[in-house]
């Protein structure tokens, strides 16, 4: 009985020893392998968070840039417009009328109604 127990791989004293030294062996490069994974994705993180963070920069400034530019081609539009000889003509031509534009405007309800008919 004791020859089949020693036979076998732990049960020797050799067999121990060897699955002790092995198991010893693995701790610190299963430790390694666990830390150094653990820095990969860290630092792929971020690296995508800061790569996003460019892009989306880059994207806000094209989008500033693009909407200042149409304001700004609006107001030179508007500043244009408003410089046209018709233009002022008619804005002076109703700010002279304006006042008989509210009292045209003063209707009552029966007024209204007899105008309808």
């Amino acid at each position: 009985m004791m020859a089949s127990a020693s036979s076998t791989f732990l049960g020797s004293i050799r067999g121990r020893l060897i699955a002790g030294s092995s198991a010893l062996a693995l701790i610190p490069l299963i430790l390694l392998t666990t830390g150094l994974s653990y820095y990969a994705v860290t630092q792929a993180k971020q690296s995508l968070v800061e790569r996003t963070d460019a892009q989306l920069s880059a994207i806000r400034e094209g989008k500033r840039a693009e909407i200042s530019g149409y304001f700004n081609g609006l107001s030179g539009n508007v500043r244009l417009i408003a410089g046209l000889e018709e233009v002022k003509a008619v804005l002076k031509t109703a700010s002279a009328t304006q006042p008989q534009l509210e009292t045209s405007m003063d209707v009552t309800l029966d007024t209204a109604r007899e105008r309808l008919k």
